[in-house]
């Protein structure tokens, strides 16, 4: 007698990842399809991808209502986009790497034209968190998954969950490292920041004062949001806004503005180390990995 056995659904997701679209039944006679990044009931597909495409297309209307709305749908124009439908139509229908392609169009022309840094990094935001949903949402082939550790908010202790972007980090020659550490001015990065880092990175040229007056007594204030972070697609750096801060009538007023240069061999550990939002802190790191500067710099400093 031959007897069959099928496999627990936990145990199906801790096999090879399966593509976005395969089905497996439990032995319940329940089917599953794998959905974006998620096992997800059969019966509970359609509003799963709803959701999605809701999400998206609110931040899709957010973009264009930007001051460079009008810029942004020009340039997906440009790619035979004219509004949400057909955006979520070229992402489904196009390569691999559609999604990619559109946001570096709009990336570079965005970047080199008119209009504010706030203007364009919150456009480039959105648009970009459309593309990323969809991409994620509709294209073929596994997606990568891996495991970080996190810190209970209620209980304290740490867990390890999985992550929908590689927490991986580069290896890096020992030059680069040295290289960046200078730079850093003794600033091992996923440590808290001191006064005297930031005096010495400004003295070397990778930070500057841009207000106020430092106070060596004073806390600094890491990056939230993504306006509070600069990465150019051809860039060498992570350009982020620090502040030192007071408290005047129950708010907070900042007395010191640095901007630091975080060198390629640190930027990601930064970004995992010190950028509490995923979405934002997952947002960053794929723009980066997929930047033609990025790339440059793991061809040339990566280690062999």
């Amino acid at each position: 007698m031959i007897l069959t056995i099928t496999p627990k659904l936990e145990d199906m997701l801790k096999a090879k990842a399966a593509a976005p679209g395969e089905t497996r039944t439990h032995r319940d006679g329940r089917t599953w399809k794998k959905v974006g990044k998620k096992w997800v009931l059969v019966s509970n597909v359609q509003k799963v991808v709803a959701k999605t495409v809701e999400n998206s297309e609110t931040y899709f209307d957010h973009a264009m209502t930007t001051n460079l709305g009008g810029e942004v749908i020009r340039i997906l124009e440009s790619h035979g986009v004219s509004d949400f439908p057909s955006l979520v139509e070229k992402i489904k229908r196009g390569a691999p790497d559609t999604a990619h392609k559109i946001y570096k169009d709009i990336f570079d022309q965005i970047d080199k034209g008119p209009g504010t840094t706030t203007n364009k990094q919150a456009a480039l935001h959105l648009i970009g968190t459309v593309l990323v949903n969809l991409r994620d949402q509709y294209t073929e082939g596994p997606k990568v998954k891996s495991t970080i550790k996190v810190t209970s908010h209620t209980s304290g202790k740490e867990y390890y969950k999985q992550d929908h972007v590689s927490v991986e980090l580069p290896t890096i020659k020992p030059t680069e490292i040295l290289a960046a550490k200078n730079k850093m001015g003794g600033w091992p990065i996923t440590t808290e920041l001191e006064t005297s880092h930031v005096k010495a990175m400004l003295k070397n040229g990778s930070a500057k004062l841009i207000a106020g007056k430092i106070d060596p007594k004073r806390k600094w204030v890491m990056p939230k949001k993504a306006e509070d972070m600069v990465l150019k697609y051809a860039g060498d750096s992570l350009l982020i806004h620090v502040k030192q801060v007071r408290n005047v009538d129950k708010r907070t007023r900042a007395t010191a503005k640095v901007d630091i240069n975080i060198p390629y061999a640190f930027a990601k550990a930064f970004l995992l180390k010190h950028i509490e939002s995923k979405k934002t802190r997952n947002n960053f790191i794929f723009r980066m990995e997929l930047s033609k500067g990025y790339r440059a710099f793991l061809e040339r400093a990566g280690s062999k």
